[in-house]
């Protein structure tokens, strides 16, 4: 069965409730009436069945005799107001619904427009918004501005996943070509060991590159957020992430200092927190001027707690800054960086275990001079 539309709906109800209301509305008036009536019938019994007229053009006076008895013309007064009560009730019923009616689809004219935009929305299409009023703040315009707010949302939220899904490809299919090609020229004949060797390095490069790529974008996608936290010695952690990175910090020359004796600890999960400060520590030393400075800090300032990451690397532009934390966003504006390579996985990777936490980041840069990341936290 066909389910009824929410116009007709609330006319029914409303058409129920208005009709109660009248029944009972002329029951109780047939009822006063009824009372009034008999009230008047028994007066009325006090009154002669004739009267004497005083009759200027008649000789002597005349006497009127009654033509119907007093107890029918009680009878018939009151079924003509009970029959003129029942009328009234029916023709103020049916003009009550039928107002009802009218207003009610009027008022839900915005709602119809919503369901039929809605209907006509597709993937491709999601920059449809509804024409809201910029004063009004009626049920209707409140809607539309939700609704709109809401579109504006999936429209970003799709845009960026096509985006990110492109991205992935792309990542991925670099290695898997490299790869591929290499096992096609091992394959067209003899090759000496050196050359075997060379593919076999190639083959393994590109599979490590693919493995990290995946664990990258799983890292990204682990939504969960609930995880063991402990109470973390910042000096212990940098201290093994410095370890692990010396090679390269004695490459390049650079100097590394750690000072975290106003906030020495904080609470977190220990394997996230040791991948968000390795990536940005590593991004220091990757994009720092060799025989440059980074400088590892915690502190306390109220209620929050703050550790920032300093480097003196060539910097990021301003308009570059917001972007940083995109996933697979590059900034190659200098040699170095369009050496380092990379998915452009790192920062974004950062800031998801960052904010897993309820923590925040932020970055400032000064081009030429180095970058700054800075997170912070409350206490």
């Amino acid at each position: 069965m066909k389910k009824k539309s929410l116009c007709f709906q609330i006319t029914f109800a409303t058409a129920l409730i208005l009709c109660f209301c009248t029944v009972l509305l002329t029951f109780f008036s047939a009822y006063s009436a009824g009372k009034q009536f008999s009230a008047v019938a028994i007066k009325m019994g006090d009154i002669p069945s004739s009267v004497a007229v005083d009759n200027p053009d008649a000789e002597e006076s005349e006497t009127v005799p009654p033509a119907i008895s007093k107890a029918s013309v009680v009878s018939e007064a009151r079924l003509q107001f009970n029959l003129m009560g029942v009328t009234a009730m029916l023709i103020i019923t049916a003009l009550g619904t039928g107002l009802v009616y009218l207003v009610t689809r009027k008022a839900l004219s915005p709602i119809h427009k919503f369901s039929k935009t809605i209907s006509s929305i597709t993937e491709n299409n999601l920059d449809i918004k509804l024409q809201e009023s910029a004063v009004s703040s009626s049920e209707a315009d409140l809607l539309y501005r939700s609704f709109n707010t809401m579109m504006g949302r999936l429209e970003n939220s799709f845009s960026a996943q096509r985006h990110f899904s492109a991205n992935v490809a792309h990542e991925l299919k670099n290695p898997l070509a490299t790869i591929i090609a290499n096992t096609q020229v091992s394959k067209l004949g003899p090759m000496s060991s050196d050359e075997y060797l060379k593919v076999m390095d190639a083959i393994e490069r590109n599979a490590k590159r693919l493995q990290q790529i995946i664990e990258n974008l799983l890292c990204l996608s682990d939504g969960q957020n609930e995880f063991e936290t402990e109470d973390i010695q910042l000096n212990l952690l940098f201290s093994n992430i410095l370890e692990e990175l010396a090679q390269k910090i004695r490459d390049r020359g650079i100097a590394v200092t750690v000072c975290c004796k106003d906030l020495p600890s904080v609470r977190g999960n220990y394997g996230l927190l040791y991948r968000a400060f390795y990536n940005l520590i590593d991004n220091a030393i990757k994009y720092n001027r060799p025989g440059g400075k980074i400088q590892i800090e915690s502190c306390r300032q109220a209620n929050k707690g703050k550790i920032l990451f300093s480097d003196t690397g060539y910097g990021i532009p301003q308009d570059q800054l917001p972007l940083i934390f995109e996933p697979f966003y590059r900034c190659n504006t200098t040699p170095i960086s369009r050496k380092a390579g990379g998915a452009g996985l790192g920062l974004s990777i950062v800031k998801s275990i960052i904010e897993r936490h309820g923590w925040a980041i932020s970055a400032f840069s000064d081009v030429g001079k180095g970058t700054s990341f800075v997170i912070t936290f409350f206490l």
